[in-house]
């Protein structure tokens, strides 16, 4: 689980298609934040990735909740992944 910091990534696209490389084939990967803006970018990112399957993107805290709203963004590594390893 990534929290509050994949918006603040400078090479966001890399750093999840390194996730996908190491996370166990069909395990999940969230990433959640507080930015209103942010769910389909980081949505985006996990699509440009490759290795990510299912990306779903929800609101997580009741639409009447007063404060900062939290919003999860997760996908599904796919059976064999794309290695990075030759890309360095």
């Amino acid at each position: 689980m990534c929290y509050a910091s994949v918006d603040y990534l400078i090479r966001p696209v890399e750093i999840l298609a390194e996730v996908a490389r190491i996370v166990l084939s069909g395990g999940p990967f969230v990433c959640s934040f507080s930015n209103r803006c942010f769910p389909t970018i980081v949505e985006q990112y996990f699509w440009l990735a490759e290795g990510w399957s299912d990306v779903c993107s929800e609101r997580r805290t009741p639409s009447d909740h007063d404060g900062d709203p939290l919003f999860a963004v997760w996908a599904y590594q796919l059976h064999g992944a794309p290695s990075m390893a030759g890309s360095r």
